[in-house]
């Protein structure tokens, strides 16, 4: 039976990097236009329906494929297990080019990889659990709370995320079993072999974007997943009101990072929010909303109330209030929204923004835990091809690891290709010495002596 938390991951996923790039109005109470395929192995319709959200489906044989009627639509999701031969490929990356998006997982990448080239290679896994998968995208692990979760596949063949390109964006990623061995001690199989891939990707291509998770969408009651597709949904609803804290964080100086999101009936406070402080790396707040008049409040790592900031009047997607925050104290510092005169269930969002002194140290942890992972590999029966492009990045990774001056780029960089390496070793068909090129004509001697040697036993 499949694990059905994984249908609502993968929805948020599709719309985790909404921000900007579904071209909806401001007025909320406008809401995207959906397009849905049959379901396959997948089914984000199901998904969509329990949470009252509004889509057209669409049978294998209707015209939809065609960028005519794509454009009719703000996001267009494609099921894992449906039939894309009618997708023309030049239609799909027209529609993201002029601001569509589109969201595929598992076996949808064929669309993805033809309509899109040079952006993303896939491979194929056997069923497993991934371990403390890393969140890489700051705002979402801030409203989550956590940074790492854990991902099943509960069937074989999915599909990995082999290679990206520079351009792609990694959400989530994760150690994959590659190859598996049996143990005799436990009589389980156990990996033999991980590699850390991208499970989630998002790329740009011209105004809109594209979305792939190798991991597929089902219903689910877990709460850290309702909470993190309500975070997706909002991410729609309130396009606008992100675009314009992101222009302000821009006219002041600072680099956007993302937004966190949440409702609220009158009079009511959100749950705290945690920002964790940099020392002496500016910050700042932004609170918006398009149906309501909210206000923010800041509090030091010491619980101590922080100047409130300017706050403004109530009206579409409006900026209400910024709260900044110069030469910070490292720490936690907690921020909440209240509700003084919104109807019941209105939306808000705040942004965050930073700045500051230089980037720090690049961090390394990753690249470090890697090498220590693989770096022991012995070369065994793998091709020499394979084998020296393996040592060429592990030395290369090694010399970053080392460097003090290293970017956070080059590590990145270095991890990627020493991943890519390792994936890449290959076992040596020719291993086994009575098949080498120095044993095979002597062995088949040996075989052509003994045969005619029965048939002369036999003959006499």
């Amino acid at each position: 039976m499949k694990k059905v938390w994984l249908r609502l991951l993968g929805l948020g996923l599709a719309l985790v990097m909404l921000l900007g790039f579904v071209p909806i109005g401001a007025s909320a109470a406008a809401p995207p236009k959906i397009g849905v395929t049959m379901p396959g192995y997948d089914d984000i319709g199901e998904v969509l329906t329990s949470m009252g959200i509004a889509y057209d489906e669409f049978a294998y044989e209707d015209v939809w494929y065609t960028y005519e009627n794509m454009k009719k639509y703000d996001a267009i999701f494609l099921n894992c297990g449906s039939n894309y031969s009618r997708i023309d490929d030049k239609d799909l990356a027209k529609y993201v080019n002029e601001g569509g998006l589109v969201y595929a997982s598992d076996w949808a990448s064929d669309p993805i990889l033809y309509a899109f080239p040079g952006k993303l290679k896939f491979g194929e896994a056997d069923e497993q659990t991934i371990k403390n998968a890393d969140i890489l995208y700051k705002p979402l692990q801030l409203q989550m709370g956590k940074s790492k979760m854990d991902v099943e596949f509960d069937l074989p063949g999915w599909h990995t995320i082999t290679e990206i390109s520079k351009d792609v964006e990694v959400f989530i990623r994760g150690d994959v079993a590659t190859e598996f061995d049996w143990d005799e001690k436990t009589e389980k199989v156990i990996p033999a072999k991980t590699v850390n891939y991208p499970l989630a990707v998002s790329f740009q291509h011209g105004k809109g974007r594209v979305f792939y998770t190798s991991f597929h969408n089902e219903a689910q009651v877990n709460a850290d997943m309702i909470n993190f597709l309500e975070y997706l949904i909002f991410n729609i609803n309130l396009n606008k009101n992100n675009e314009n804290m992101a222009e302000e964080a821009a006219k002041k100086g600072f680099g956007y990072v993302g937004p966190v999101f949440g409702t609220l009936n009158a009079g009511k406070t959100s749950a705290a929010f945690t920002y964790k402080a940099t020392a002496g790396k500016d910050f700042m707040l932004m609170l918006s909303s398009s149906d309501g008049d909210f206000s923010l409040a800041l509090k030091d790592p010491a619980g101590k109330a922080y100047n409130t900031g300017a706050a403004g009047g109530m009206s579409a997607s409006a900026i209400l209030q910024t709260i900044t925050v110069t030469n910070p104290v490292a720490g936690d510092w907690k921020f909440t929204v209240t509700s003084k005169n919104a109807v019941n269930g209105a939306m808000f969002a705040v942004g965050i923004a930073e700045k500051g002194p230089a980037p720090g140290p690049a961090d390394k942890t990753a690249l470090n835990n890697r090498i220590a992972a693989i770096g022991n590999t012995k070369k065994g029966s793998y091709t020499d091809a394979s084998w020296s492009a393996f040592q060429t990045a592990l030395a290369a990774a090694r010399q970053v690891a080392a460097d003090e001056n290293a970017t956070q780029a080059q590590v990145n960089s270095a991890l990627s290709a020493l991943n890519t390496a390792f994936s890449g070793l290959r076992a040596n068909t020719s291993a086994n010495t009575i098949f080498s090129t120095g044993y095979k004509a002597s062995f088949l001697n040996w075989i052509l002596f003994f045969i005619g040697f029965g048939f002369i036993w036999m003959w006499f």
